[in-house]
């Protein structure tokens, strides 16, 4: 949420009365308090939306499990969890003495606590009890750019390049061979034999690392060998005066190939080539990880809602009466929202999507009997 938001943010807050007894200090948007919701039971509909959607996507995960592995349900679900793809949602009731009403079970297709038994007691939760779940979201495949760092690129450009040159090296007369060149011969000419990556790498020759601006980079100069062997679009075993003249040619745009700080990496064991000329490598496959798994936690209570503006001091101090609320308490609120929204640090955990700011009071020593 930026500044400019602020107003419209600021401009009504949602105080919960909730039937049962204080569960917690008021609620105020600071870390301690980010992904903690709470929600009235007469709008449970969209948290258990939510809550289907998930086990839903378990589901379709655990049978497709099941259909690639051939193994049980239970298997799956364990396989699964342990990857971490697996959404993984429990639910608890508690009453205001705070004992166990349901014990702490989790939420799926099959089991005792199912989406069914979830959406009936949230129906029917009494006032003197409250629901807690906690919903782990599975974790999603994400990627990053494969770039060059400045530690990787003093380390390449070590020993004149050896890495560099070791990778190339590595590149197989298969792939040699659908580029177009299909044999190599000594500089000095002989007869044609099988290509080599060794070969390959002959024609490569690594610089130092050297400054660009405020980071650095290395070039690698990229011509033919004077010595030792060369690629040949040749047959092998053919007798070679000239190798020049049917050797590897080199694309204009890569005599010099530079790598630069903060730039794609390129894969050295993928060239790439058309009828025997070379035209650079291809780059760095991008590095896949995991998201780190989310977890929120959501309390469903008893309770009754009412919006009133920011600036009705008025009305602020009529429901702090009413219910016992301290109107200082309200009025923190207000100035903490204030102060970390100037810092931005609001994480969306204290508003609306429809900017609506919420703040959860608890009532003291009384039963609430609901908004007139």
């Amino acid at each position: 949420m930026n500044k400019k938001n602020l107003a419209m943010a600021m401009a009504a807050v949602t105080v919960v009365g909730s039937a049962a007894p204080i569960f917690a200090d008021s609620t105020t948007p600071s870390v301690t308090n980010a992904n903690k919701y709470t929600v009235v039971k007469s709008k449970y509909k969209n948290l258990l939306d939510e809550i289907k959607k998930m086990v839903k996507e378990n589901d379709d995960a655990i049978q497709k499990y099941i259909d690639d592995h051939s193994v049980s349900a239970d298997d799956a679900w364990t396989a699964l969890k342990d990857k971490k793809e697996l959404n993984i949602i429990t639910m608890e009731i508690r009453d205001d003495d705070n004992k166990e009403v349901v014990k702490k079970s989790t939420v799926k297709t099959g089991g005792v606590v199912n989406v069914d038994y979830v959406e009936d007691q949230m129906k029917n939760l009494k006032s003197d009890r409250y629901m807690d779940f906690e919903i782990t979201k599975k974790s999603t495949s994400t990627s990053q750019k494969n770039i060059y760092s400045s530690a990787e690129l003093t380390r390449l450009s070590a020993t004149s390049g050896t890495e560099i040159k070791t990778d190339i090296g590595k590149v197989s007369a298969d792939t040699l061979k659908k580029g177009g060149l299909n044999s190599q011969v000594d500089a000095a000419g002989g007869t044609s034999a099988e290509p080599t990556g060794a070969a390959f790498a002959g024609y490569f020759k690594v610089g130092a690392l050297t400054a660009d601006g405020d980071k650095v980079k290395v070039d690698i100069t990229v011509e033919v060998p004077g010595t030792g062997n060369v690629l040949l679009t040749d047959a092998t075993g053919e007798t070679i005066s000239t190798p020049i003249s049917t050797g590897m040619k080199i694309d204009s745009s890569v005599q010099t190939i530079t790598l630069k700080e903060g730039e794609q990496a390129l894969d050295f064991t993928k060239p790439i080539f058309e009828n025997g000329t070379f035209k650079g490598f291809s780059p760095k496959e991008d590095i896949p990880s995991l998201s780190d798994e989310e977890t929120v936690s959501v309390r469903v209570v008893d309770a009754k809602e009412e919006t009133i503006k920011a600036t009705d001091s008025d009305a602020i101090k009529a429901i702090a009466q009413k219910y016992s609320f301290e109107s200082d308490d309200i009025s923190a609120v207000y100035e903490e929202a204030k102060s970390l929204n100037d810092k931005d640090k609001l994480d969306g955990s204290a508003y609306d999507k429809d900017g609506t700011y919420k703040a959860v009071f608890f009532a003291k020593g009384k039963r609430l009997q609901g908004f007139s």
